[in-house]
């Protein structure tokens, strides 16, 4: 394997690596396997690629960045770049353009999140509250059965006790005017 480290030391007190206040020196390795991965280290510590990116990025070193020096013979061409390509360069080399890439995407992400939003009110207008109508309506349409069916049962029971009733005075007038 190969290794690559470098240090970078930070020792005006007023500023402080970023999420890292409490140290003046910090260690980054790459670490090169004969397969062909890459492992990389912060302060001997494993850490993703991304995060060793973010870190430099946070302290304004972009190693993606082909402007971060103007390599000899190649001052002409940035004289010569129109408004825009300069501002594309000066945007690379400030490092601005890494969060205008990450706004796009969090935009995008954002209107993707939103439109799934929209997708699901629809889903709830056009298909489940029509479901829930029906139910409603079912539910409603079981509790009159229910109601109606209990109200016919005090009925029932009601006539029961009337023809009961109606049989013990028919009895009853019966006897009487037998001792009559």
């Amino acid at each position: 394997y190969a290794l690559v480290s470098i240090t970078l030391s930070d020792k005006n007190l007023s500023k402080k690596f970023l999420n890292f206040k409490n140290l003046e020196k910090i260690s980054i390795t790459r670490k090169i396997i004969t397969s062909g991965k890459n492992k990389y280290f912060l302060n001997g510590k494993p850490i993703s690629p991304n995060k060793v990116l973010n870190f430099l990025y946070s302290i304004n070193i972009n190693i993606n960045n082909p402007h971060f020096f103007v390599r000899q013979g190649h001052i002409m061409r940035i004289v010569r770049m129109n408004s825009y390509e300069l501002l594309q360069t000066v945007e690379t080399a400030f490092g601005i353009k890494l969060y205008s890439i990450k706004k796009k995407n969090a935009i995008s992400l954002i209107e993707k999140k939103n439109q799934k939003v929209r997708e699901i009110g629809n889903l709830l207008i056009n298909q489940i509250r029509p479901q829930l109508n029906v139910l409603g309506k079912s539910d409603f349409i079981f509790q009159k059965k229910e109601f109606f069916k209990t109200k016919n049962q005090k009925w029932t029971f009601l006539s029961n006790l009337t023809n009961k009733g109606k049989k013990k005075f028919t009895l009853f007038s019966a006897e009487k005017k037998e001792k009559n």
